[in-house]
């Protein structure tokens, strides 16, 4: 009696597991570079429209460290809250297909396999971490030109 795993017992598997690495990875980039833009367009849109609110509050007195804290703690708490309702939804959405029991019809099985889709917490807090971590740079990259700016030109921005 010998013992295998799936890798050694059946090349078609190692290919469709490598065919699927390969395809969410490559979907796991573009969802990525997406998520990226979408946080540095939405912080820098944030910070261009404010310039003048920030010529303010450089004219009595406020220092250019406090302006960039003052983003960097508005992203922090936009990812934060982002965050907590994405990890709130993807605990909806595992709950409810561990509720419905999907199955399906693989190649070359004649029965329905269930589809399993295992909640990792710790994925979940790296997920988390990483997006708010992420929100607070792009805070602080966007915001560090507008509070590099001369007080004159900030408060004449349109």
């Amino acid at each position: 009696l010998e013992v295998g795993t799936w890798d050694e017992l059946s090349p078609m598997y190692r290919k469709n597991k490598t065919m699927f690495d390969t395809l969410l990875f490559f979907l796991f980039c573009i969802v990525s570079v997406m998520v990226v833009m979408s946080v540095v367009n939405t912080m820098t849109m944030t910070v261009v429209e404010r310039t003048r609110e920030i010529g303010t509050l450089r004219a009595i007195g406020a220092k250019r460290k406090r302006i960039l804290q003052l983003f960097a703690m508005e992203s922090g708490l936009l990812g934060a809250g982002g965050s907590l309702f994405g990890v709130v939804l993807t605990s909806a959405t595992c709950g409810a297909i561990g509720w419905l029991k999907p199955t399906w019809i693989p190649a070359n099985i004649p029965k329905r396999v269930p589809i399993e889709i295992h909640f990792v917490p710790s994925y979940i807090l790296w997920a988390f971490l990483f997006l708010v971590g992420l929100t607070l740079l792009a805070g602080f990259w966007s915001s560090r030109k507008a509070a590099n700016m001369n007080i004159v030109d900030a408060l004449g921005h349109v």
